[in-house]
Parts: structure tokens; sequence; C-alpha cells
């Protein structure tokens, strides 16, 4: 979400505007295509079905079977509501040789956000213990999940644009966290 935001350092004269299309294309290390179960910190009443001990993560292979877990617990709710909420920022200093028909850009800079998840409500969870004829449990708990964490990383952009008239076409890439390819068109007027 942090690339693919400029083709140039050129700043638009008064009343000046770009209509861009574009994409990004981001190279995701193979270290972080699976997650360790065991890392998760599972509680008693989750277990694996089917024997994986890894599984892949959203950018993973589809050729890895995932994990498949089972959950035994009934869970009741009352006023419940889960809130989602996905922050980014760029800092960046660029710069541009901007010839008749073509131009290079480049920039560094830092890019940064933070995600937040929060399910909301009270919660009823009654737990099925069958172990030697012990009673089930039954627990209440309000606000029950919170996730928030961050990430940014220093980021370095160089790339090029070719100009024709208000058209343009540009592409880019970007050394950072997670390597970034991004290509598009622009319409330009300045």
């Amino acid at each position: 979400m942090n690339n693919g935001w400029y083709h140039t350092a050129k700043v638009h004269e008064k009343f000046g505007f770009d209509i861009s299309i574009g994409a990004n294309f981001t190279n995701i290390p193979s270290k972080k295509e699976l997650f360790s179960i065991a890392e998760l910190g599972l509680s008693n009443n989750t277990t694996v079905i089917n024997g994986a001990t890894s599984s892949p993560t959203v950018a993973g292979s589809n050729s890895i079977s995932p994990a498949q877990f089972q959950y035994s617990t009934q869970i009741e709710g009352q006023n419940v509501s889960a809130n989602f909420s996905l922050n980014t920022y760029t800092i960046q200093a660029i710069a541009s040789l901007n010839f008749p028909v073509l131009n290079v850009f480049g920039g560094i800079g830092y890019n940064g956000g933070d995600l937040r998840l929060n399910t909301l409500g009270n919660y009823t969870l009654n737990y099925n213990t069958s172990i030697n004829g012990a009673p089930n449990v039954e627990e209440s708990i309000t606000d029950p999940f919170s996730i928030k964490t961050n990430s940014g990383s220093m980021n370095a952009t160089i790339g090029a644009r070719v100009s024709l008239g208000f058209f343009k076409l540009y592409g880019s890439y970007s050394l950072q966290e997670y390597n970034t390819i991004n290509a598009g068109i622009a319409f330009s007027f300045r």
C-alpha cells in the first residue's frame, strides 16, 4: 500500500493533476510463506486434526496442504462486534531528472503502519471436557481478543517514466522489507 505513489518529483502547476492507474507486485521472502503451529501457543481446546506442524500463510504456496484445526467449545455472545483498522504512511525524499520524453526518478525514505483488531462484547464459552466424567466448564468473558501490530522499514526507490504528451507510462522498483515492483499509466495535466 505504500508504493507507486509518484513517477516524478516535479511539482504540478496551479490546477494541475494526474489520473493514474497502477499495480504493485511484492516479493514475499520464502521464510514468510509458512508459519509454525507450535509458535501459535494454542490452548488445550484446539487440536490439529491433520497432523501438520506448519501451515502456509496468505502468501504461501497452494501446493502445501494447510493445517486443519478443531476447537471444542461452544460460544454464545451478546452485543458482539469486531473492529478492524489498518493505517500506513510513507515519508520520502524524492528527486527526478526530467527530459522531454524520458524521466528518471528515485527516492529514499521510511514506510510504516499499524494494524488493530478487537473483538468486543460479552461471550459465554462452554467447554466440553469429557475427561473421566468431569463436568463441562462455562466461562464468561468480555472483550476477549485484541491484536495490535506494527511494522516499518527504510526504503529506496528507482524508476523511469516515458512521456507521450499528457499520457505517461512508468515503472519503479523499491528496496525495502518486502521488495516491490510498480508499473502503471497516468494522464498528467500539469
